[in-house]
């Protein structure tokens, strides 16, 4: 193959919402930063999810520490007038049965833990604060300080201040090493040369990375939703998320048997109102299904939970349904850090539908690992070493 002339500081693999914000961060000190991407920006994961930048609905622990500065990432670069489709508004989950009021209860408590804020309330109180909600609703958490965000629009936003240079349908075929560092990426358009690799692509990271020694675990994890005619008479202030929603991410564990349809489609009810008058409703994650075709029993079962939750949203039409593909790792949690033997290779995949969430803190992460710098969190449990070959994940 043929190598191109120039030689690059950083190549990025992948335009997704992670990939472009690492290239933003890194392109920010003055890195000549390359980003190449097999289709285009948002091809991905990040064009076909939901717009929740959300704290409430993460898992304890680390996935809610990072959402939280996920969170304050985003209000910097909306402050310095870099990403102009954030908006501020809460986040409502809702219980229907008793179970599920559980479940809330719990979440509260590790929300509360976590210093987020989050208020329990009966089924009256989010009556209150949702008007139209279903008498069904018999309590709820209301957490005021979330955000919402579109993928593609964030990811547009970076890409116009970004200074990293972009190269679509450009894919990458290896990764180049020599001597135990990163060399560059083979191309179908030639080689392009950088001591410094960061592998943010997304269901594609499990194949470049077979031939470094990692045995990558990412599987592809259907998500359905559909969007309705515009309105302007719904008064949803925020996005509307059911208790199911939690159990189907494993943000928490159910303590009761599943129906049949909720274990084939794990289905979990998200309401989110547009800029545009719309309603976002989502969604399923059926694991292994990488097939972008709508599934129309899932979509009845979609909006059926979601007309029990808030009525309303069932007086409009549908406009249109679709289907994403999340990147999904095997035990739960992304990949994010240093390839474990090979110098200048970082990886940064796998974050299934939180990327929306994340990706520009991660973006951030990035430039700072690669940069030396601390990142202030004990990011061991994401590292690429739980999946070195010939290894026990740790």
């Amino acid at each position: 193959m043929k190598t191109t002339n120039d030689a690059w500081d950083v190549i990025v693999i992948g335009a997704g919402i992670v990939g472009v914000a690492s290239s933003y961060f890194i392109g920010e000190t003055g890195a000549r930063v390359l980003t190449l991407d097999e289709t285009h920006p948002c091809g991905g994961t990040t064009g076909a999810c939901d717009a929740a930048v959300s704290v409430a609905t993460k898992k304890p622990g680390l996935m809610m520490r990072l959402a939280t500065a996920g969170l304050e990432t985003y209000r910097s670069l909306t402050a310095a007038g870099i990403v102009k489709s954030f908006h501020q508004r809460p986040t409502y989950l809702v219980a229907t049965t008793t179970e599920e009021a559980e479940v809330l209860e719990r979440h509260a408590e590790a929300l509360r833990a976590a210093g987020v804020a989050a208020e329990r309330q009966t089924g009256d109180d989010m009556r209150r604060l949702v008007p139209g909600l279903s008498e069904r609703v018999v309590a709820g958490v209301a957490a005021p300080d979330e955000g919402h965000a579109v993928g593609y629009m964030v990811v547009d936003d970076l890409l116009r201040h970004s200074r990293a240079n972009l190269l679509r349908a450009t894919p990458v075929r290896r990764i180049l090493v020599n001597g135990g560092r990163v060399a560059g990426v083979a191309t179908e358009k030639g080689d392009y040369l950088a001591d410094t690799v960061v592998l943010a692509a997304g269901l594609g990271s499990e194949r470049l990375a077979e031939d470094l020694g990692l045995d990558l675990t990412i599987r592809p994890r259907k998500g359905q939703l559909a969007v309705t005619e515009r309105r302007t008479a719904l008064p949803l202030s925020g996005s509307l998320i059911s208790a199911r929603y939690l159990l189907s991410k494993g943000s928490q564990k159910s303590s009761g048997p599943e129906s049949e349809t909720w274990s084939r489609y794990r289905l979990g009810t998200v309401i989110a109102p547009l800029d545009t008058g719309q309603m976002l409703i989502g969604a399923t994650r059926e694991d292994g299904r990488a097939e972008t075709a709508v599934d129309y029993q899932a979509l009845a079962g979609i909006l059926r939970e979601a007309v029990k939750i808030y009525p309303p949203v069932g007086e409009g039409r549908l406009l249109r349904a679709f289907a994403g593909i999340r990147a999904a790792v095997s035990d739960g949690l992304p990949i994010l850090g240093p390839h474990p033997t090979i110098g200048g290779l970082w990886l940064a995949t796998g974050f299934e539908g939180d990327g929306i969430g994340l990706g520009p803190q991660v973006g951030r992460i990035i430039h700072r690992l690669i940069a030396g710098e601390s990142v202030g969190e004990d990011l061991s449990p994401l590292a690429p070493r739980r999946f070195l070959r010939g290894e026990r994940a740790a």
